[in-house]
């Protein structure tokens, strides 16, 4: 097994999130941020870097986030970047054995999503002069009238749209699907 120190393995694993796995700036600065807290609690454990850690001390890590106020989602998603990382390690043989496999992370809330207002859905199902905007509106309506979520409309039913062909005749698509 390669002897890599910490500071290395977590330049390699940045830059494999960035090139191989093609994650945004953003978001390889957060992994990067949310393992260097890792790293820095191993340390005043008295772990050298972040190779000699079990899953003793990745519980540790994640109580020791929520017992210092870190909100559910913060504490699941340092988690993931650890979780991820061990990955990247047994994919390089840097570790022969998976800490996280079996760690859940904090439950989170569910957020539900905001219902329209009046004037909203009156400005949905007002008559269009555009026969595509009109399909629109009756499908809107018949989404608001019967309870209908838009996924369920997308993935359940039938769809028909009509379009010009590049031959410049009209051509006509149907998805496939059915709501039972």
């Amino acid at each position: 097994m390669e002897r890599v120190s910490w500071e290395e393995l977590l330049e390699r694993f940045l830059q494999y999130l960035q090139v191989e796995r093609g994650l945004s700036a953003h978001t390889v600065a957060s992994y990067g941020q949310d393992l260097r807290a890792f790293a820095s609690f191993l340390k005043g454990r008295g772990r050298r870097g972040l190779r000699g850690f079990g899953q003793k001390e990745v519980v540790e890590f994640v109580q020791e986030q929520s017992s210092q106020g870190a909100s559910a989602a913060t504490v699941a998603r340092r988690l993931s970047s650890v979780k991820a990382l061990v990955r990247y390690m047994l994919l390089e043989g840097l570790r022969q054995d998976d800490p996280t496999e079996h760690l859940r992370g904090p439950r989170q809330w569910q957020r539900l999503p905001k219902a329209l207002g009046t004037e909203e859905v009156g400005r949905l199902l007002r008559p269009q002069a555009d026969p595509l905007a009109e399909r629109d509106s009756v499908m809107f309506e018949l989404m608001y009238a019967s309870g209908l979520r838009g996924s369920s409309w997308a993935s359940g039913l039938p769809m028909w749209t009509s379009r010009p062909a590049s031959s410049g005749s009209w051509a006509r698509e149907e998805r496939k699907g059915w709501c039972p």
